[in-house]
C-alpha cells in the first residue's frame, strides 16, 4: 500500500469529519454551492498530487482504489438499471464474508467511462461522508435528480469530475484538440477517449468550465 498516499486520505477524512456537511443529506440548493465545489476541488486535487502529479491522463483509478485497499467488482445483474454502484465499508458480515472491509461494486452495465466515475463518485464518500472502522454503506443513483440534490451526492460528483478530468489538464487538452480538429463535437469524442470518461461527463466538465464561450 502507498503509505503517502493512505496517510493523505487518512488526514482528509480525519479533517471532513468536523465539517458541517459531513454526509449532509440536505438539499444543495439551500446553501452556497461554490462552497461544497471548493471543497470537492481541493480534495480531489490533494489527491491527484500524491497520485498522480505530472502524469497524462487518464487516471487510474482502479489502481488509485487498490492502493487504498479496496476491493472493486462489476455487477452486470443490479436490480435497477440507474443504478451505477455501492460503497459498503465495515460490512464483511453482513455481506455473509464474501467481500473485504472496503468494497465498491458497479454496474457492468454501464460503460467503462460510467463505471470509472462511479468508483471516483464513491471515493468521494469514503472521504467526505464515512467515519474510519464505522459500517458505512451508499447506493449511487445516476438519474436519480432528487438523490443527486443532496449535498454529499453533489460534491461527491464534483469531486470525481475534477479527479478524473482535473481543470488544468483538461482545459490544456480541450485547446489542443481545438486547434487540430477545428470541431466542437470531434473535440468532445476525443476527450472521452483521452480522459476515458463518458460523453456526458465530458459535456457537463466543459459546460462547468466554460470551454469555447
Amino acid at each position: 500500500m502507498n503509505n503517502k498516499l493512505e496517510q493523505k486520505i487518512l488526514d482528509l477524512k480525519k479533517e471532513y469529519q468536523q465539517d458541517k456537511y459531513h454526509n449532509s443529506d440536505k438539499n444543495i440548493d439551500d446553501i452556497d454551492k461554490n462552497v461544497i465545489i471548493d471543497q470537492a476541488n481541493k480534495v480531489s486535487n490533494e489527491v491527484l498530487n500524491v497520485f498522480f502529479k505530472d502524469e497524462e491522463p487518464p487516471l487510474k483509478i482502479a489502481s488509485l482504489m487498490k492502493k487504498l485497499g479496496f476491493d472493486l467488482f462489476k455487477n452486470s445483474q443490479f436490480p435497477q438499471k440507474e443504478l451505477s454502484g455501492l460503497l459498503a465499508l465495515n460490512l464483511k458480515e453482513k455481506l455473509a464474508g464474501k467481500y473485504s472491509n472496503r468494497v465498491i461494486i458497479v454496474n457492468g452495465q454501464d460503460s467503462i467511462g460510467h463505471q470509472r466515475f462511479t468508483i471516483a463518485h464513491e471515493l468521494a464518500h469514503y472521504i467526505f461522508d464515512a467515519i474510519e472502522d464505522k459500517e458505512y454503506y451508499e447506493a449511487y443513483y445516476r438519474t436519480d435528480e432528487e438523490n443527486t440534490k443532496k449535498i454529499k451526492e453533489y460534491r461527491a460528483n464534483k469531486f470525481a469530475a475534477n479527479l478524473l478530468m482535473p481543470e488544468d489538464i483538461f482545459r490544456r487538452k480541450y485547446y489542443e484538440l481545438l486547434k487540430e480538429y477545428k470541431d466542437t463535437d470531434l473535440v468532445k469524442n476525443a476527450l472521452t477517449v483521452v480522459f476515458k470518461v463518458s460523453y456526458t461527463a465530458v459535456n457537463y466538465r466543459i459546460d462547468e468550465l466554460e470551454l469555447g464561450l
